[in-house]
């Protein structure tokens, strides 16, 4: 997920000075990469929310990591702006389709560039959300996928066990026998209660399970005295 930063990449001290002074208003941390090779290294360690390049640079240029970041899969969402003093149409569209979100054309306008770089946070902003909404409804399928599968199985095993406990008390009424049945009715009620838990999940919450692993948060209620 891209971080809450803008990162500008440009060669030019001046003109990189010179943004860093235009986005200082926009609440939001501001880097700066001199030129693609950094940038990518920026991109790779902790990526921006949205990223403005020069074109032309030394060792790696804004086309090419434009490419790069559009083409891997952990960095394609950074919204990327690039400037640049070119005006053909042909230079916009070449940008455009390596999947550049934006092509701003030098000298630019100090209002533009924060007009559309307040667009592209918005933009990564509501990405997140989408993505966030898609993934708490793939976590209440998943549960209720599962608390299904559970629920089919258990019905028939307490409803047995309800009946076996019934004909121990009416034979011989062996109490070491019925503590047994009655701590195995008791975690089947916990089963039970898990499976309603996970059908009635609204919104997902998380806790650590193991090293970079997370699960469900489910409410543990004390269990009944046996």
């Amino acid at each position: 997920m891209a971080q809450n930063y803008i990162l500008i990449v440009e060669d030019n001290e001046d003109e990189r000075v010179l943004l860093e002074h235009i986005l200082a208003d926009t609440q939001v941390p501001v880097k700066a990469a001199n030129d693609g090779e950094e940038a990518m290294q920026f991109c790779l360690e902790n990526p921006p929310a949205v990223l403005l390049s020069d074109w032309r640079m030394p060792k790696m240029d804004g086309l090419e990591l434009c490419r790069r970041i559009k083409s891997n899969s952990e960095l394609k969402d950074i919204f990327f702006i690039m400037i640049t003093a070119r005006t053909q149409p042909e230079d916009a569209v070449m940008a455009l389709q390596l999947g550049a979100d934006e092509y701003i054309k030098k000298p630019f306008d100090q209002h533009e560039i924060q007009a559309r770089v307040g667009a592209g946070l918005r933009i990564v902003k509501q990405q997140e959300l989408i993505a966030e909404l898609e993934h708490t409804n793939a976590v209440k399928q998943v549960a209720i996928s599962i608390a299904h599968e559970l629920n089919n199985p258990l019905t028939p095993v307490v409803g047995h066990l309800d009946l076996l406990t019934d004909e121990i008390k009416k034979l011989n009424n062996n109490e070491a026998l019925l503590q047994r049945l009655a701590v195995i009715r008791s975690n089947l009620d916990r089963v039970s209660e898990i499976v309603k838990q996970l059908c009635a999940l609204d919104k997902p919450m998380t806790t650590p399970y193991s090293k970079n692993k997370l699960m469900i948060k489910l409410t543990r209620k004390n269990p009944k005295p046996t």
